[in-house]
């Protein structure tokens, strides 16, 4: 991902660009056409792995709009929507069969 070295430099437009960035990718991590498609991207999963565990979030917090989350809370919600042990994904899931085998 070209915008990952955001969070280091100090470059306010690449770093509102990640953020932006990572709120999109979490919106669209919820829709279950494309978490298989999210989930077989390995690079793709290192950066939001690695964005998780980054300690420079502290100082971006105050670029973040409000209207927005962090770059390390929408990571984190990514990695939740693609995690199969997920409770809510697998309550869905358990509907979905039911409602295709009814």
């Amino acid at each position: 991902m070209q915008f990952r070295g955001a969070l280091a430099n100090d470059d306010e437009l690449d770093q509102l660009t990640l953020t932006a960035l990572m709120n999109i990718i979490w919106s669209i991590s919820f829709h279950d056409d494309y978490v298989d498609e999210l989930k077989s991207n390995a690079k793709f999963l290192i950066t939001i792995k690695s964005l998780v565990n980054d300690d420079g979030e502290a100082w971006v917090e105050q670029y973040v709009p409000k209207h927005m989350s962090s770059v390390k809370k929408a990571a984190t919600g990514i990695l939740w929507n693609l995690d199969e042990d997920n409770p809510a994904r697998t309550i869905r899931m358990r509907i979905l069969t039911f409602a295709i085998s009814w």
